[in-house]
């Protein structure tokens, strides 16, 4: 959701049999920070429970790039990468280390 609140907008208005409109793509913009704390909580909760839980380390990085936060995008999926040899999305993660943060 936090990712993308304008597709999130179009799928709520899907579900209601309805078209998306602006105020409701407003709605979803306004929570995205939100929403990122709370993957952010969710996230070090499972790293508290397993600190080598590799998909956890993967989400910290995603939120902090999302936030534009190079050095925690680094540090957590250098983690993630670390972490299994059979990391499928490998090659998209690398493409994210190369380009930093937005």
């Amino acid at each position: 959701m936090a990712e993308d609140p304008k597709g999130t907008a179009r799928e709520e208005a899907m579900r209601r049999r309805e078209l998306p409109d602006d105020d409701l793509i407003e709605k979803n913009e306004a929570l995205v920070e939100q929403h990122l704390l709370e993957a952010e909580t969710e996230f070090r909760r499972a790293l508290e429970m397993d600190p080598s839980l590799g998909k956890a380390h993967r989400g910290l990085g995603l939120v902090a790039h999302q936030r534009g936060d190079t050095g925690t995008v680094r540090r957590e999926l250098d983690a993630y990468l670390r972490s299994d040899g059979r990391i499928k999305d490998r090659r998209f993660i690398r493409s994210l280390l190369e380009k930093g943060a937005p």
